[in-house]
């Protein structure tokens, strides 16, 4: 008696003509795996990486170089000095471990003050941890009590 004790499966094997029925049903070329997009106007299915490199490098060669104008001269609130270009700019943020909020979209500022929101009203996964956690201490202090 076997040492699986006829349990399902015990007996399936590939055995000999394994491979040569596999390839007569699906051909021997190996399969290829990875992550697909159907691509329109190709009409295949192409490789996920390689059809938005190609959708990138399209849009980049559509929309072309583009040249950014100096900044308007302006006085930092942080250190009251005037900042006229881009690159005392870039210095003084470094310098201060700050940011420009125009490097942020507005997607950013929604999702900030959806989870400020969220905070405050005590919605969020940390919150409702601690109140499952706190009903549950009270409920073994009140079961202590009996």
């Amino acid at each position: 008696m076997s040492d699986n004790h006829g349990r399902k499966g015990d007996k399936r094997r590939p055995g000999e003509g394994y491979e040569e029925n596999h390839e007569k049903l699906f051909g021997a070329k190996k399969i290829e795996r990875g992550s697909f997009v159907y691509d329109k106007e190709s009409r295949k299915l192409v490789p996920k990486a390689e059809f938005y490199a190609n959708k990138h490098a399209e849009e980049e060669a559509k929309r072309g170089p583009t040249i950014q104008s100096d900044i308007e001269p302006f006085v930092s609130p942080i250190t009251q000095k005037l900042i006229t270009s881009r690159s005392q700019l870039r210095k003084h943020n470094a310098e201060h471990g700050v940011t420009d909020t125009r490097d942020y979209s507005s997607a950013h500022f929604e999702k900030a003050h959806h989870q400020r929101e969220a905070e405050r009203l005590g919605q969020t996964p940390q919150a409702k941890k601690e109140r499952i956690d706190l009903i549950q201490e009270v409920m073994r202090h009140y079961e202590t009590r009996r």
